[in-house]
């Protein structure tokens, strides 16, 4: 046997290395010694067959990359179908790093898309596939359409009643203001939100404004709302962070505790604004390096963990541009395979009312993977990088390495399991 292409070593402890598959997402601490008899193939039997099961351990690196071509081609393939649907590509907020832009249309998902929406997901879905559907609500604003919203609800559940279903909802906030909207939409499957802070009130007042009206502020309104709705729907609370506000994070930790939102259905996640060539505003507020960025999460996700927050990590991947089943849904009924590319004609690969494009979807969509990737330890959370990024940095699609910057995350997630986490199931001691 040997390690795992995919298997990631990190230092612990004085006498202690973890390794960790990123395929398989499976943690294990070991002393250093037994990790060098590992790599001459020796070692107790018993721990070489458990790190086989957990595939950290295989008979054959060659064997296994085969083994995960098959996967990957059954992922890229398969019937489960992940939608990004716009409610609308209107908002009532300009935020000014908006990878929208700031000029949004105003266009709204109406019923007649959504129905349409139904024949080609039932169209992409091999009848021989197990099958399910994952719906993440975004816009613009989805909550200035909470009547489709609604209509979309009934209509999925209703014609998907036979599948499992997951509906989640990327939101300002602003909208989430009635108990009984958030009650209804709970008992209609609705299971998750992501709201958005930008720092403490005055930071945040100043990016996340209000397009009309006199209260431009959002900060003490979008608090209210997050404590509404925790009590009926898990709330993701993001929090993004760049040069001008990341000394203010720690801040807004206090407050969230303060209104007692370390609760466990809220978790807390942070995000880096990256540049946009929709918006200027992420040259001029970019974090110096990458490595500023994991040094940041580092101590955030330390600060956030002491104060009794749950703090998500997780590295799920790849993401919805390499999936044929993967669909982002403009409300015009156009169909791209990556948020941050719809709207944009080029990147259109068909549309609800005509027949899908297939050869064009498979222009957008890499078939496979990038060559070059291939001997890479994080593939299986990567398969070859955000292509929104690539085209934002070099205006062309196509595989964006981040090894450097993700490896540190891979090794940042090692840490944060082993001291938060030591001794439930993601982690064992060998």
């Amino acid at each position: 046997m040997e390690l795992s292409r995919f298997t990631v070593t990190k230092k612990v402890a004085e006498n202690r290395v973890a390794l960790f598959n990123t395929h398989t997402k499976a943690l294990v601490s070991i002393p250093s010694e037994r990790l060098r008899d590992l790599n001459n193939g020796e070692g107790p039997l018993e721990i070489r067959e458990n790190l086989e099961r957990l595939g950290i351990l295989v008979h054959s690196r060659e064997q296994e990359f085969k083994d995960f071509l098959n996967f990957y081609e059954t992922i890229q393939h398969s019937g489960h179908v992940g939608i990004w649907l716009y409610l609308t590509s209107d908002c009532n907020l300009g935020c000014p790093y908006c990878y929208q832009g700031l000029d949004k249309p105003e266009i709204k998902l109406n019923r007649f898309v959504v129905k349409k929406l139904v024949e080609k997901i039932k169209e992409l879905q091999n009848p021989y596939d197990e099958k399910s559907l994952t719906v993440t609500f975004y816009g613009g604003e989805p909550l200035l359409n909470k009547e489709v919203l609604d209509e979309t609800l009934d209509i999925f559940n209703d014609e998907f009643r036979e599948m499992p279903r997951n509906y989640y909802m990327i939101t300002n906030g602003t909208k989430l203001n009635n108990i009984s909207e958030v009650k209804r939409w709970r008992e209609k499957g609705l299971n998750g939100l992501q709201i958005t802070l930008d720092g403490t009130k005055e930071e945040h007042d100043s990016r996340r404004i209000r397009l009309e009206g006199k209260n431009k502020g959002t900060f003490d309104e979008i608090l209210n709302n997050i404590q509404l709705a925790k009590d009926f729907i898990p709330v993701d609370i993001r929090i993004n962070y760049d040069e001008g506000n990341v000394d203010q994070i720690s801040t807004v930790i206090d407050i969230l505790k303060d209104k007692k939102l370390n609760v466990d259905n809220i978790s807390i996640n942070f995000a880096a604004i990256f540049d946009s060539d929709r918006s200027d505003y992420a040259d001029e507020q970019s974090l110096t390096s990458a490595k500023d960025e994991i040094g940041y999460l580092d101590s955030l996700m330390r600060y956030a963990n002491d104060k009794g927050f749950n703090v998500a990590m997780g590295f799920e991947g790849p993401c919805t541009i390499r999936n044929f089943s993967g669909l982002v849904v403009y409300p015009n009924g156009d169909l791209y395979s990556c948020p941050g590319m719809s709207g944009i004609p080029d990147y259109k690969w068909g549309n609800v009312f005509t027949k899908i494009d297939y050869k064009r979807q498979k222009e957008i969509v890499y078939e496979g993977i990038y060559p070059e990737c291939k001997t890479c330890p994080v593939l299986p959370v990567c398969a070859g990088g955000c292509e929104w990024e690539e085209i934002v940095q070099t205006g062309k699609q196509g595989r964006h390495c981040d090894y450097t910057n993700l490896m540190r995350k891979v090794k940042l997630h090692i840490e944060h399991k082993i001291d938060f986490e030591n001794g439930v199931s993601t982690f064992t001691q060998v």
